[in-house]
């Protein structure tokens, strides 16, 4: 997550939108106490980077509403370089992000 929000900052991107599958993360994420957990440090950076934000929400998506993200880590755990995809993303996650906006609500 945090490198993401890196590369993000990187793109020049001010309003950013992070959907994870875990929930606990999202929630510590959105917590404004102090997190005392083992991940209490790594949670408390990530807070910090966030604010290089204009806005920057968290929310939890559960795995089957967000297979592109799934298949992209699954991807990622495959490949030993860094990728990423800026204006087109690749046809396996085009297709399953189509399948998903099947069953989103218009907005």
């Amino acid at each position: 997550m945090f490198h993401g929000l890196e590369f993000a900052l990187d793109l020049g991107l001010r309003c950013v939108i992070i959907e994870g599958d875990n929930k606990s993360i999202s929630q510590k994420l959105n917590s404004h106490s102090i997190d005392l957990s083992e991940i209490g440090p790594i949670i408390r950076d990530i807070k910090q980077f966030q604010r290089n934000f204009t806005s920057c929400e968290v929310s939890f998506i559960g795995r089957n509403g967000n297979r592109p993200a799934h298949a992209l880590a699954s991807e990622g755990l495959r490949c030993f370089a860094d990728r990423s995809w800026v204006e087109e993303a690749p046809n396996f996650v085009r297709s399953l992000t189509d399948q998903d906006c099947r069953f989103c609500d218009p907005p």
